[in-house]
């Protein structure tokens, strides 16, 4: 069986829109707040559907309020190399789109 290509030579420059983060813990308000582990899951998984292959790992921030044009900063492990993520939202029910980062982090 070959090998399988690095996940960073096919999630480069990544824009995937109408994702939902599932799992909400929280709603203030009307917005959807995610626990970092569920978060990161979500983004990680959504990787792993865009490019058929999983992620070495996903790093967010603590806990995530997905308020409808806010963005989040995550980072893409991929062998020694790490990615910047932005995640930005597209309504306040955790709908999100993903941009991975053209360059590795220095």
């Amino acid at each position: 069986m070959p090998p399988l290509p690095p996940i960073r030579l096919v999630t480069l420059a990544v824009l995937l829109a109408g994702v939902t983060a599932t799992g909400c813990t929280e709603t203030v308000a009307g917005t959807a707040t995610f626990s970092h582990d569920v978060f990161e899951r979500s983004v990680a998984n959504t990787l792993e559907e865009i490019t058929g292959y999983p992620p070495d790992g996903v790093s967010c921030p603590d806990a995530v309020r997905g308020r409808s044009g806010e963005t989040t900063r995550c980072v893409l492990t991929d062998g020694d190399e790490r990615y910047g993520v932005t995640v930005t939202f597209t309504d306040d029910r955790g709908n999100y789109t993903l941009e991975v980062d053209e360059q590795p982090k220095p």
